[in-house]
């Protein structure tokens, strides 16, 4: 009996130890899986079929243990040669920790939920659902491998009970726990929080409402982004593996691999030890002008597990340095950073002169000086701080997302220029800019083209602002840049979108006034085929009363015959199927669509009574509903039983269905 119990130990150890393995094994391919998959973009030997073996592995459940161990094998020897730089590739290629939260979830007070969510219904009125009373609701979102997840909640008029995981694909891989809260104030405040994942998986948002009387509306919003290498590192191995080879398709040996990786970090090194001259770095220019460099996360990626040169032999002659202090980091930022600057300073130059942003009585006198500032490129890298400090002091408040912008604006010109011809940022053009975005929201509900460019409109009226208002100096102008409101660098690919759509847009900022009309008789018409009014009281469990009216929009969808497509001749859309779309007025809503019609009632021609009679029915069935509120409000306050926790609903729609003309 003993014999058989020990029997049964030791396949218990075995089998233990063979899980043990496994989550080795697969610890170790999740971590070098993407440097294998780069040294193959290089057409390194043997990188295709190591990279085809790990794939097999993450993609087939029933591959045995023996084939994970000769694939592990494979790799091992595979990686062998580049070993005194694996340490490092794996920092720089940020492929070292499977799962990093960057941002602990949390309540972001600079975010009023409110505005965001009036944003969110103008941009992205998709990203939204509802979690009826007494339910859980839990919603998955798909993510991809190597991914920088921003996530963004909120709840209108209610706080609400929140949990939010991420859940790789990977059945043994543990599940994290992002953020939990009960009674979270999502409704004052955005919920936001940031991380990094190796792995794709779900992203799941569980609301608990089983314990209160009313819905929550959730709005939400998920920004992914693919986890980049170390731009400069990037840059550099190219650089060097150009001298070398011609393209990419040629096969390239494991030797002389790494022979490029130990000058690439020689010149890294060089670089962080401040004694590499401008001239060395002249192939690196267009790192610096191309790539939206993040200079402080640069160089802590590049300082990171760095190596020193010893006279040793090969296999034993790097050595890892311990970790830079703080001030080494903050030198080596600086000079970096006054190095992005100097590889700016023609587009800056073009930028002022083409934008005509500095009056005539200093333009030449700051553009004269900043071209001077271009010639010297026989000192080090570590005197930069004393040769061009005039950059830093110039420019210090701007980050690379602001020259990329400057960048960005010179190849999108025509979008300036149209903005300054329109006249969109005096007092006068602001007001007409926002009557025109109300009334644009309204009509472009349900056209996705036209909303999406709308969208890019609004963003970018607020990135041009800097280059259409000329100003007396250039540090005015880079203070009106550094204080761009809402700005990050995904931005500029909105102004991107309208230089594409450029006529389009020009012609809607060229038509007459609409005024409010148009916007007031569209959100008219829509109440008066579907309108509902809802009517909440909740006083009575510490939560407001509200009313709100919902209503619909019927959506077509189109087949697009093609048959002459290629001949450019239009073609008309076939109704082929119908949806409808849901949107709500919220009681803020309400008001200012009364104050719209009560102006169109004034600005309404003679020849459309019609329309006039259906505008003042409709400001009188609005002062109807408003009154119902009001006297129900009344009577929850005084403690009426019948009007506590109730919710009430009335159609306001003209049941014939008439089709207003």
């Amino acid at each position: 009996m003993s014999e058989i119990n020990s029997k049964y130990q030791l396949f218990d150890r075995f089998i233990q130890q063979v899980n043990k393995w496994l989550t080795w094994f697969y610890r170790f391919l999740h971590i070098f899986h993407y440097i294998v998959e780069w040294l193959k973009t290089y057409n390194v030997v043997a990188a295709a079929d190591i990279f085809n073996g790990i794939n097999t592995i993450r993609d087939n459940d029933s591959i045995t243990c023996i084939e994970v161990k000769e694939v592990i094998e494979n790799t091992l020897r595979f990686l062998k040669p580049f070993g005194n730089h694996l340490r490092r590739l794996c920092y720089l290629f940020n492929c070292s920790t499977p799962f990093r939260i960057i941002v602990q979830g949390g309540t972001d007070n600079q975010k009023d939920s409110s505005m965001y969510i009036r944003e969110m219904k103008r941009a992205q009125s998709k990203n939204t659902f509802t979690v009826n009373s007494q339910f859980s609701l839990e919603k998955i979102f798909p993510i991809s491998d190597r991914q920088n997840i921003q996530w963004f909640l909120a709840s209108e008029k209610h706080s609400c009970t929140v949990q939010i995981k991420y859940r790789e694909h990977d059945a043994s891989a543990p599940e994290e726990l992002i953020f939990s809260k009960e009674n979270a104030s999502s409704h004052k405040h955005v919920l936001h929080g940031e991380f990094e994942t190796q792995r794709g998986g779900r992203f799941i948002i569980t609301i608990d409402n089983q314990n209160t009387s009313n819905p929550r509306t959730i709005w939400f919003q998920i920004k992914s982004n693919s986890l980049a290498i170390c731009h400069l590192f990037q840059g550099i191995f190219n650089i060097f593996y150009q001298r070398y080879f011609s393209h990419l398709t040629q096969p390239i040996r494991d030797t002389q691999l790494n022979q490029i990786l130990d000058q690439v970090f020689q010149f890294i090194d060089n670089l962080l030890n401040g004694t590499i001259k401008l001239r060395e770095m002249t192939d690196l220019k267009s790192v610096f002008y191309n790539k939206n460099i993040d200079v402080r996360e640069e160089v802590e990626r590049l300082f990171t597990n760095r190596s020193t040169t010893k006279e040793k032999s090969r296999a034993s002659r790097v050595i890892v340095i311990d970790a830079p202090d703080e001030n080494d980091i903050e030198q080596v930022c600086k000079w970096l950073k006054i190095y992005q600057y100097y590889c700016h300073i023609n587009i800056i130059v073009d930028c002022i002169q083409q934008f005509d942003i500095l009056s005539m009585d200093h333009e030449d006198e700051s553009i004269g000086h900043l071209k001077q500032l271009s010639s010297n490129e026989n000192i080090s890298l570590s005197d930069i701080s004393e040769v061009y400090k005039i950059l830093l002091e110039q420019f210090k408040t701007l980050g690379s997302e602001h020259l990329h912008l400057i960048k960005t604006s010179v190849e999108c010109s025509a979008v300036v220029n149209m903005m300054k011809k329109s006249d969109l940022y005096s007092p006068q053009g602001r007001h007409r800019f926002q009557e025109l975005r109300d009334n644009f929201t309204t009509q472009f509900q349900l056209q996705e083209r036209n909303n999406m460019i709308l969208n890019s409109l609004i963003i970018t009226h607020i990135l041009c602002e800097p280059f259409i208002t000329q100003t007396k100096t250039l540090p005015e102008f880079v203070d009106r840049l550094a204080h761009l409101r809402n700005f990050e660098e995904s931005s500029l690919k909105h102004m991107r979108v309208i230089n594409e759509n450029i006529q389009t847009v020009n012609m809607w900022l060229s038509a007459e006034e609409t005024s409010a009309l148009d916007n007031a008789l569209v959100t008219m018409e829509h109440l008066y085929k579907t309108g509902i009014v809802t009517i909440r009281l909740g006083r009575l469990m510490n939560e407001p009363s509200y009313f709100q009216i919902e209503y619909s929009i019927v959506k077509m969808k189109t087949s697009i015959n093609t048959e002459n497509f290629d001949e450019e001749v239009e073609q008309e859309d076939r109704p082929h199927d119908a949806k409808s779309a849901k949107f709500i007025l919220s009681m803020t809503d309400i008001n200012d669509h009364k104050r719209q019609l009560t102006f169109c009632n004034v600005d309404l021609p003679s020849n459309m009574s019609h329309k006039k009679v259906l505008l003042s029915e409709q400001l009188r069935l609005l002062e109807i509903v408003e009154k119902i509120y009001s006297m129900f409000v009344k009577l929850e306050i005084a403690g009426h039983p019948d009007y506590q926790l109730r919710d009430e609903q009335y159609n306001i729609h003209d049941k014939t269905s008439m089709n207003i003309a």
